[in-house]
């Protein structure tokens, strides 16, 4: 019992040290990306999505970088490839911002009718949520 004891007291601390780790690299590119150098963010985004594939965020956050690069259609194939994957509120809406600044306006549209829809349900949902209790 001890044994195992200590071989999940030790899986237990080496997770929190990742997390703690990409916690940091994450704010790390947010600050880069705040500071202009969105260049610096991608790589450190790169990293973060190689060591997480799993984690729709990093490609996510890639995507906002890149559009506020100005680097639109990157941006809107990133966030497409997020979207088609793992679709999210948040990706929904940068995306028809994406498509938006590419001059993609017919596909900006849709994709801003898409947002508005998905922003409805998941805001029934929490009340729903609400209502039902924990």
């Amino acid at each position: 019992q001890t044994t195992e004891f200590q071989r999940l007291d030790a899986e237990e601390r080496a997770r929190g040290q990742r997390d703690f780790r990409i916690e940091q690299e994450r704010v790390e590119a947010a600050r880069l990306v705040a500071g202009g150098d969105v260049t610096a963010a991608l790589e450190v985004l790169r990293r973060l999505a190689e060591e997480d594939p799993q984690n729709p965020r990093w490609p996510r956050e890639q995507g906002a970088a890149l559009l506020r690069a100005r680097r639109f259609a990157d941006a809107a194939a990133v966030l497409e490839a997020v979207q088609a994957r793992h679709p999210t509120v948040e990706a929904a809406r940068l995306l028809a911002d994406a498509l938006a600044a590419a001059g993609r306006a017919d596909e900006a549209r849709q994709q801003q009718a898409r947002y508005e829809q998905a922003a409805r349900e998941s805001r029934l949902a929490q009340v729903l949520n609400l209502e039902n209790g924990p």
